[in-house]
């Protein structure tokens, strides 16, 4: 009987640790961020034959200390996230970019006012609507955007909002006058009549992670492979990724550290 409760030990302890445990950046609310990738996930299962577990985490700065104690195999990250990340974790690999809309591997942070609100940066005299605090379209791109035209974003303020849409939606209620997020994101809001104020550099598209202290070689050659060689009819089944996911190319994330006096301390 001891014998037979160990196999079943062994089994379940077996089974967690081959499952594979994903969590993308939350940039939108849980609903519609968890909707948005349980088809690459189902995907992901049905042509490698693993197991997966989607898992939400609400705080950026959580789920890179969760991926660092070894909790998560596999996280979708913003070239700042990624950058801080592997700053402190040198077994975070990255395995593929995910396109963006355009089919291309780059994308812009915007500052956006509502319609009576500033048209120039030179305009702005109150604080900024911000998403989480090392988001790469937070207080990183703003403080570069606003930069520009000499303003400080210390000065003017700010105040940090747990997804780009509930920053940008602070700013159509009349709450405050700017905010900085993700450019796809702003788009489905011109519709409020919002102003576009400025366009940070270009970054590097949002990053496939994988966490080699919990992931063999194999499995992530496997899955850099399967991501890379997806088929335009596999990717029309997609929301997350269905434009396809373009390779690493790793001089490119160092432009972040071009810009490091405008990364929050």
């Amino acid at each position: 009987m001891k014998f037979f409760l160990l196999l079943i030990t062994l089994f379940l302890f077996s089974s967690a640790q081959e499952r594979i445990r994903f969590s993308p950046l939350p940039i939108k609310p849980k609903e519609e961020l968890i909707a948005g990738y349980l088809p690459l996930v189902n995907l992901l299962e049905n042509k490698t034959g693993y197991s997966f577990s989607l898992v939400y985490i609400e705080r950026y700065d959580k789920l890179l200390q969760e991926f660092i104690k070894g909790n998560v195999d596999l996280v979708i990250l913003g070239p700042l996230p990624y950058t801080l990340l592997k700053k402190e974790y040198a077994k975070a690999i990255p395995i593929a970019y995910v396109n963006e809309q355009d089919g291309k591997a780059h994308y812009t942070c915007v500052l956006v006012s509502s319609l009576n609100g500033p048209k120039r940066i030179e305009d702005i005299n109150g604080p900024i609507a911000l998403p989480q605090k090392i988001s790469t379209c937070g207080y990183f791109s703003a403080s570069i955007m606003l930069s520009t035209k000499g303003k400080d974003i210390k000065k003017l303020g700010y105040k940090f909002f747990e997804t780009h849409n509930e920053a940008i939606e602070a700013v159509i209620r009349g709450e405050f006058q700017v905010a900085s997020l993700k450019k796809s994101v702003a788009e489905k809001y011109r519709g409020f009549s919002i102003n576009f104020i400025s366009e940070s550099p270009l970054w590097p598209a949002y990053i496939v992670v994988a966490n080699s202290k919990t992931l063999s070689t194999e499995r992530i050659s496997r899955l850099r492979d399967i991501l890379l060689s997806l088929k335009v009819e596999e990717r029309s089944r997609l929301i997350e990724g269905r434009y396809g996911f373009s390779p690493i190319r790793e001089e490119e994330l160092k432009i972040i550290e071009r810009y490091a006096e405008h990364i929050p301390k």
